[in-house]
């Protein structure tokens, strides 16, 4: 429901079903995935006025709300993210989960309020 610095692509996926690919498989697996990769396995993603680059190490970490999936967020890395950097993420999830399902409720309640 939400990008932030994400310019579509038609030939690629953003929707994807649990168990589908790697975002599917974070989802059914409810963990967190690291993968890296070769510039051949990885498209163009990461794009800026700065910068067009393929991300070598890839995250892709699911956040939850009372043990209900809210999102997966998928980061690209050009270095190996350190311990440090991982435990920080790992630990900002619930955070996450928790702002997310927060949204989704003043959304629900704003339409309820303007029917």
């Amino acid at each position: 429901i939400a990008t932030y610095a994400y310019i579509p692509n038609k030939n690629k996926h953003h929707k994807f079903w649990v168990g589908e690919g790697l975002i599917g498989e974070a989802a059914r697996e409810r963990k967190i995935i690291f993968r890296t990769h070769s510039q051949t396995e990885y498209c163009h993603i990461i794009q800026s006025g700065l910068a067009n680059t393929v991300p070598h190490h890839v995250l892709i970490i699911p956040f939850f709300y009372e043990e209900s999936i809210k999102g997966i967020l998928e980061i690209g890395f050009s270095k190996k993210p350190t311990s440090l950097q991982l435990d920080f993420l790992q630990q900002l999830m619930p955070n996450i989960g928790i702002a997310m399902n927060t949204a989704e409720s003043r959304t629900q309640m704003q339409k309820l309020l303007t029917t």
